[in-house]
């Protein structure tokens, strides 16, 4: 077992755990985008899935991929079967508090967020994720990570769809951030 001072540590996984764990099989990545609202949830039934933050709340994906602390307990009320994996520190950035989480997750370490967005990707091959203004990036690396052969996006749509930019209810009782 690891040790530390964190509160949570005791719950927290290394994502090495999970490196290679789909190899070579198709992996998707589900995105919140208005697009979403024309896919039923059962299509993804039996597919290895990576949901990016709030997704859960019509999607049942294998894994979860989130930055944001203040949005953590809404994942548990929706968790489904997910595995949740989150960055180490506050919207995966260096100079934030760590992530404290008291429930079962993985970790994944990641360098500094770039002022001018531009992801680092020198963390490609390492036990690292990269980080960007967009928890897409690390769900897209967290695809590969886990060994995928190839990697399908869904509901990146970066635009409005009938004046939506999200599927319906994700931003229920939220403010939309972006």
């Amino acid at each position: 077992p690891m040790s530390s001072t964190q509160p949570g540590h005791r719950f927290q996984r290394p994502l090495s755990e999970l490196k290679n764990a789909h190899s070579g099989e198709d992996i998707w990545v589900i995105a919140s985008g208005a697009s979403m609202d024309f896919v039923d949830a059962d299509f993804f039934a039996n597919k290895i899935t990576v949901g990016v933050n709030r997704v859960n709340r019509k999607f049942d994906c294998s894994y979860i991929v989130a930055k944001d602390a203040s949005g953590f307990d809404e994942l548990l009320q929706f968790r489904k079967n997910a595995r949740f994996v989150f960055s180490r520190y506050e919207s995966g950035d260096l100079g934030n508090p760590l992530n404290d989480v008291e429930y079962e997750h993985w970790v994944f370490d990641h360098p500094r967020k770039l002022a001018n967005q531009a992801p680092d990707l020198s963390v490609i091959g390492s036990d690292q994720l990269v980080v960007s203004y967009s928890t897409i990036t690390s769900a897209l690396h967290l695809a590969a990570y886990l060994g995928a052969h190839s990697i399908v996006v869904c509901g990146h749509d970066c635009g409005a769809i009938n004046g939506e930019i999200s599927f319906r209810d994700y931003y229920s009782n939220l403010n939309q951030i972006q």
